[in-house]
């Protein structure tokens, strides 16, 4: 995802505007293919909606191209025009304005931030991935996300923000991911038959059971020395912008109606692959047989 979040030295994210750019012209076909389908329609409707699968392979080809294009226009419309919003700013604002909300900024494709995260669907374990190395005297221990520095004159540790360790009195290094199955199993008994927990650093994000959105999180924070938990911040408290971008991810990925959203979103996706390939074959089709 460096590619897309990532700034150059020229203040482009090229990544974004690449993509950016290729959706627009996504936009373009499909509107226009809808166009022309609705205004050069010759045939009747049912007909239009079938794909001949015997009837030799360029009838297939055209149809693919024309019923599979009809059936799968709303899914790419629909993640194509969700997806503008993570690369032009000037979209997002308009897009957003729509629904009465203000954009939150420029954001990452997928939303939720976090490098030592874990996903525990129901009757899961708990699993962490260090971060964190030290050495005992008071070595500097380097994380992914910057460092510790302990002391081995027994005067305590020192906490400068990162995630890759802290070490207690002495020196010995005490892993910040040592209380994530308490969390986990306390969260878990909060929220019985829960689709899903995202744990973190500082938080554990539960998704309980019966929300279709994998946006729809209740939030739990907890002090990662002692595993308490500090504060519970609930979907349903939120507000409205955060619940219109929520919604806008789950469209986007296709998750608004579970497995099966999901599975029509992806073959959406795959035909929307074929569609320039059956498009440039038709068209050359048809300028072989004029000459």
């Amino acid at each position: 995802m460096a590619i897309f979040d990532n700034e150059k030295p020229d203040g482009i994210a090229w990544g974004k505007l690449l993509t950016g750019i290729s959706t627009l012209f996504m936009v373009f076909i499909l509107l226009t293919g809808i166009l022309m389908w609705l205004t050069n329609r010759n045939k009747p409707l049912k007909k239009s909606l079938v794909i001949h699968l015997r009837s030799g392979w360029p009838r297939f080809w055209h149809d693919l191209h024309v019923a599979g294009g009809i059936y799968a226009t709303i899914f790419l419309l629909a993640l194509a025009l969700t997806g503008l919003t993570w690369s032009f700013s000037w979209y997002r604002t308009g897009f957003y304005a729509c629904f009465g909300v203000e954009s939150s900024g420029g954001g990452s494709h997928g939303g939720q931030h976090g490098t030592e995260q874990s996903d525990h669907n129901r009757g899961g374990s708990g699993r962490g991935e260090r971060g964190g190395r030290g050495e005992h005297g008071g070595r500097e221990g380097h994380g992914e996300h910057g460092g510790y520095h302990g002391h081995g004159d027994g005067g305590g540790y020192h906490d400068h923000g990162g995630d890759g360790g802290f070490f207690g009195f002495g020196g010995h290094r005490r892993s910040p991911y040592r209380h994530w199955q308490e969390v986990l199993d306390e969260v878990a008994k909060k929220n019985p038959g829960y689709r899903q927990i995202t744990m973190k650093s500082e938080a554990a994000e539960v998704i309980p059971a019966g929300r279709a959105s994998l946006r729809a999180a209740d939030t739990y924070s907890f002090n990662r020395r002692s595993g308490e938990i500090t504060d519970v911040k609930l979907y349903s408290s939120q507000g409205k912008d955060a619940k219109v971008r929520g919604a806008v991810y789950t469209v986007h990925t296709g998750s608004w109606g579970g497995t099966i959203t999901r599975l029509l979103t992806f073959l959406s996706a795959l035909t929307g692959c074929t569609l320039p390939l059956t498009g440039y074959y038709l068209w050359i089709r048809r300028l072989v047989r004029k000459k």
